[in-house]
């Protein structure tokens, strides 16, 4: 829930979405190349030292444009090119001064992997394209938005390229809105990583929603469409959300907050020098049955899970018992993933798989 109570991630969206926005008005006006280009280069960079997949989002109304426009220049296909690259070489380098700066080591998947590009590059068409097809059905009536999301998808390319009568026009714009979902995961297929949510993959979803979107409405203004069908499957896809957001996150993480919160405040912390804590696994809910699906680390899954978690959330709740606890008191606290077998002298061991079984019961 991180990321939505910072507003994090819609705020670099918006960021680099206006950075797009700059690059448009000079393409379209073919004046202020320069200080637009700048400008927009400085947010992109901005972007990318926050939430690198975010950044990409200057691509979107580039696209938008172009669908609404059916023009498009070679010459702005290089140029966005060539300003992505010069985006993420600068920020590389400020990212390894950074790291020499600070001295720290950096994680293993902000690792370039360019040897991987090629097989990355399929893997994006193979798995990622096939996620965003489902929308907003990834955990509800999948069957069913599956074919709803390929079908818009499709349909797109059909009436957008297949029905035009210019060959070297149909294959530039095909190159084109195939491309520029791959070139939106760009910072994602130059890692090592292979991990994929639904965070990492926003701007290659909003252009793939934009040509869904385009797709249903020329059914409904040519009447081949009946109104009613469109505004059912828009509502059917808003209500999915919804349940996605409030069922699988915001359930799941108040019942897991208060539960774990119950628990140390029942604990005393007298002559106590180290709290333990047994963390659950990833499928935790699932293993338990108390959900049946699941997505990435944002949906039907209990935060305490992440080993990043659990230390932070009982240094706040340990805070928030400072009127009983000793301010001066430092409690040392470590997670692990196994049981205890032997008692650690001056410890708390608080299981977390038990709190959580009992609060999801």
């Amino acid at each position: 829930m991180g990321w939505t109570a910072t507003f994090q991630i819609p705020l670099l969206l918006s960021l680099s979405f206006h950075a797009g926005i700059l690059l448009l008005n000079s393409f379209t006006q073919n004046k202020n190349y320069v200080s637009n280009t700048i400008i927009a280069l400085v947010l992109v960079l901005f972007c990318l030292c926050i939430y690198q997949p975010a950044a990409t989002a200057f691509l979107i109304p580039i696209t938008i444009f172009t669908i609404s426009k059916k023009k498009l220049l070679v010459k702005h296909c290089f140029y966005l090119v060539a300003f992505l690259f010069t985006s993420l070489i600068v920020y590389y380098i400020i990212f390894q001064l950074s790291l020499k700066w600070y001295n720290v080591m950096p994680a293993d998947r902000t690792a370039l992997s360019l040897f991987k590009i090629p097989y990355k590059l399929i893997l994006f068409y193979l798995r990622e394209l096939r996620m965003l097809m489902y929308g907003s059905g990834i955990l509800v009536l999948k069957k069913l938005t599956l074919i709803i999301g390929i079908i818009s998808f499709l349909g797109f390319f059909y009436l957008l390229i297949v029905k035009k009568q210019h060959r070297y026009k149909n294959l530039k714009f095909f190159l084109f809105f195939s491309l520029v979902l791959a070139f939106s995961y760009t910072p994602n297929i130059l890692s090592s990583s292979y991990y994929v949510c639904s965070r990492v993959i926003a701007p290659a979803a909003i252009i793939v929603l934009f040509y869904q979107f385009y797709f249903f409405r020329h059914l409904i203004l040519k009447k081949k469409l009946n109104k009613k069908i469109g505004v059912f499957i828009a509502l059917l896809f808003i209500i999915l959300s919804s349940i996605n957001q409030n069922i699988f996150i915001s359930k799941i993480q108040q019942t897991e907050f208060l539960a774990i919160k119950e628990s140390v405040n029942q604990i005393s912390l007298e002559n106590k020098k180290d709290i333990v804590i047994i963390k659950p696994k990833d499928s935790f809910l699932i293993k338990n049955k108390f959900y049946k699906n699941n997505y990435a680390d944002e949906f039907g899954q209990v935060s305490s899970s992440r080993i990043w978690v659990a230390k932070p959330m009982f240094q706040q709740l340990l805070a928030e018992r400072k009127n009983e606890t000793p301010l001066k008191l430092n409690y040392k606290i470590s997670t692990i993933n196994e049981e205890i077998n032997k008692p650690v002298k001056d410890s708390i061991i608080i299981d977390l798989r038990y709190v959580l079984k009992n609060a999801f019961k």
